[in-house]
């Protein structure tokens, strides 16, 4: 939680930024399940951003399921890694 408050920190400090939060898993299990986890956990961490101060419509959630892997799924370590969030931050067009 500590970094998610500091990114809830910057975030609004920083006026016309949009967060999009990017969630992923590995590949156990089937891929309509997992696509449909890695945005509930996108969307939990916007609910902890929106709940600390953050705009929700300056945040965007995406799940990616397995589509994106860092590692191997081939083993308990890769598919660790590839259980994430990841952010993007962009400019609000005026």
């Amino acid at each position: 939680y500590s970094l998610l408050d500091k990114i809830s920190k910057v975030s609004r400090a920083c006026t016309g930024m949009m967060i999009e939060i990017h969630g992923h898993t590995d590949s156990q299990g089937r891929n309509a399940v997992n696509k449909a986890l890695s945005k509930q956990r996108a969307l939990a961490v916007k609910q902890y951003l929106v709940k600390t101060g953050v705009a929700r419509y300056f945040v965007k959630v995406v799940g990616h399921g397995e589509e994106k892997p860092i590692s191997t799924n081939k083993t308990a370590k890769g598919r660790a890694r590839n259980r994430r969030i990841e952010f993007n931050v962009k400019q609000v067009a005026k």
